[in-house]
């Protein structure tokens, strides 16, 4: 067998392990369209280029048949190949969409990584302890009303930590049905914001069931793109999100 061969066996296999693995991260960490939003294609880009590329081109490397060092210079090489797989996914992991907050009058995706661990275990409710490991979790974030609070959580803003990376002021979204449903926006709003992409956002709600009367939007932030959450007009549950710009 000759090191080209050996190189394009190694390939076969990266990347049907990568590609499974690379799907089951999307699918349950980042749906659409929090892939996007969150930035998950450079993550995923960086976790496929390294296991597809550095796996097979060291092998095209090191292959010699008949070579004594050749178990264990593949042993190596599949190793190494692990490892990056290991720390690509727990990269992933840490950047995954842990909670969709509500704050105010928007929406705000928070990762796993931005919420300090001391402000964690602070949370009063025990799901909020500790980051989901599955998909994310929507919860609302309300402002404390301790000023001594109020001033602590602005003056870690500086640092980047806004009141949704405090799980200790996380309340059940269903406990503030009627205050997310008064701040929604009409749908109308979001055509005037996405001109050409009136049909798209119609069948958006069509496919959700909706009317223009009966639902309503609001603006999800995120790290690399913001986004439209639909919300019922009426009960203020949230329905879907979509990659339409809310500003």
């Amino acid at each position: 067998m000759t090191n080209w061969k050996a190189g394009l066996i190694h390939l076969g296999i990266s990347v049907p392990v990568v590609a499974t693995a690379a799907l089951a991260m999307t699918l349950v960490w980042f749906p659409p369209p929090l892939f996007q939003a969150a930035g998950g294609s450079h993550l995923i880009l960086i976790l496929t280029g390294v296991d597809i590329v550095i796996g097979p081109l060291l092998t095209l490397l090191v292959y010699k048949q008949g070579k004594r060092t050749l178990k264990f210079d593949l042993a190596v090489i599949g190793l190494i190949q692990v490892s990056a797989l290991m720390y690509g996914a727990h990269t992933i992991f840490m950047a995954r969409p842990a909670y969709v907050v509500f704050v105010v009058n928007q929406f705000e995706v928070v990762t796993s990584a931005d919420i300090p661990v001391e402000e964690q275990m602070k949370a009063q409710v025990p799901e909020f302890r500790h980051s989901p490991l599955g998909r994310f979790r929507v919860t609302v974030a309300r402002l404390p009303s301790s000023t001594d609070e109020q001033q602590r959580i602005l003056f870690s803003s500086i640092a980047g930590h806004d009141l949704s990376h405090f799980p200790q002021h996380y309340v059940s979204y269903d406990s503030q049905l009627k205050t997310i449903a008064a701040r929604a926006e009409p749908i109308q709003a979001l055509k005037r914001l996405n001109p050409g992409r009136e049909r798209q956002i119609d069948h958006w709600i069509e496919k959700n069931g909706k009317t223009e009367t009966t639902a309503r939007f609001l603006p999800v932030k995120a790290v690399k793109q913001d986004f439209a959450a639909l919300i019922d007009a009426e009960t203020g549950q949230l329905l879907d999100f979509a990659a339409f710009n809310p500003w």
